[in-house]
């Protein structure tokens, strides 16, 4: 599941320490507070797996998210994430991005470390969409806007455990040298109107090319995703095309994905919120190559 936007509180007693005198005056940052609880339980029947050790129950996301808005200018932005689904697969609760941002007349500048845009990851299954490709690092980007299109560029020191672990998985590329400028690119988003929209990336990683293309199509109730992506270090292009519908008793949901191994899957997904941002989902998911099944469950909370 997508990260959790910011939601804006006011915590001014975190700042006052005494009274102020009628000569003091000092302006308080606006505290922007929000979080995210996922937790599932999982039945895989798979391969290799036993049984007693193919049904468990997982807390699959701790997100914590915290920003500070200083002034018309100046805002800053810490995330805190443990996260034990998808691409993320992250055990430890650690800072998954952390900026400053500074509000120009032409755009928004950032500095720290971020999550930098190349694909959108857009679902409405439990599983992260295995088009879900987040490069990360410490640098600088920048969002603007150009007649109808967001457009975001960055250029960051690459954070050698996503190379080496995610974006080099398959070869013997040892990418520990990496450093400032290695990580490019720059994303586009083009919401056409109320309806259709597209999103295009370009990613510059070392001597790698990658590049990403999604389409978002929404008609009354029903809803169509498809993205892909093209990467120099795979020989083969990842997709998702997700299509789904949105009654009174929830949205009901089916894709066929294929990931980074040129494996294929078929999802099909149901998705109700039982009470205010609070969800509960259900997934099937298949492996049509192996055959493997996974069945999830999950709870999940926004505050």
């Amino acid at each position: 599941m997508q990260h959790l936007p910011l939601k804006t509180a006011l915590f001014s007693a975190l700042f006052a320490t005494a009274p102020l005198s009628q000569a003091q005056s000092v302006t308080l940052p606006e505290i922007s507070f929000g979080g995210l609880l996922e937790t599932s339980i999982q039945h895989e029947d798979a391969n290799g797996v036993e049984k007693g050790e193919n049904t468990q129950f997982v807390l699959d996301t701790v997100e914590i998210a915290l920003g500070a808005h200083i002034n018309d200018q100046i805002f800053g932005e810490v995330v805190l994430l443990q996260e034990d689904i998808g691409t993320d697969d992250k055990t430890d609760f650690e800072v998954d991005t952390a900026l400053i941002g500074l509000a120009t007349g032409y755009g928004t500048l950032t500095a720290g470390k971020m999550i930098v845009p190349f694909t959108t990851g857009e679902t409405q299954m439990i599983s992260d969409s295995l088009t879900l490709v987040e490069p990360n690092g410490n640098g600088i980007g920048f969002d603007t806007q150009l007649g109808p299109l967001e457009v975001s560029a960055y250029v960051v020191d690459p954070d050698n455990g996503y190379i080496n672990d995610d974006y080099y998985g398959n070869t013997n590329l040892d990418q520990s040298e990496l450093g400032w400028g290695d990580l490019s690119g720059v994303n586009a988003y083009w919401p056409v109107n109320d309806y259709l929209a597209f999103n295009g990336s370009y990613a510059k990683i070392d001597d790698d090319n990658a590049y990403s293309g999604a389409a978002f199509l929404s008609v009354n109730q029903f809803g169509l995703i498809a993205e892909g992506t093209d990467l120099d270090v795979e020989d083969h292009t990842r997709y998702n095309i997700e299509a789904f519908y949105e009654s009174n008793v929830g949205t009901f949901s089916v894709a066929g994905q294929r990931d980074g191994e040129n494996q294929d899957y078929i999802l099909v997904g149901y998705n109700k919120e039982i009470y205010t941002n609070t969800h509960f989902l259900l997934e099937y998911n298949q492996n049509t190559d192996t055959d493997d099944k996974l069945y999830q469950a999950m709870l999940a909370v926004e505050f």
